[in-house]
């Protein structure tokens, strides 16, 4: 089936746009912290397992042309615009999904 466009954590939340950007959201602080750097539409999003005594939360998100992102995003934050994101390629395989098997171990799928 489809992906997810909206996916949430303990620390925050967070959903696609238009353009390939992604908007997040702190739940405590309710600061707004946009993500970008991609044209492509977001195809899928997930957080990673969240470890609270951490103060870093771990986003993965895919787009249509297979390219997965992932973006670390402090727990704590007042809002601001991010550009730059580890990139992992998995080929241009439309319909790549993903998941994390624990909190530093990120897994895709590819297939409707």
């Amino acid at each position: 089936g489809p992906g997810s466009q909206i996916a949430a954590c303990d620390a925050m939340v967070s959903y696609a746009i238009k353009g390939g950007k992604i908007r997040v959201l702190n739940r405590e602080t309710a600061a707004k912290t946009l993500l970008r750097g991609q044209e492509r539409a977001v195809s899928d999003l997930a957080f990673a397992p969240a470890n609270r005594a951490d103060e870093w939360r771990h986003l993965a998100s895919c787009y249509e042309d297979g390219t997965t992102r992932v973006w670390s995003l402090k727990a704590v934050s007042s809002g601001e615009e991010i550009e730059a994101a580890q990139e992992l390629a998995f080929g241009s395989q439309p319909g790549v999904r993903v998941a994390w098997g624990s909190e530093t171990r990120l897994a895709t799928a590819v297939g409707e």
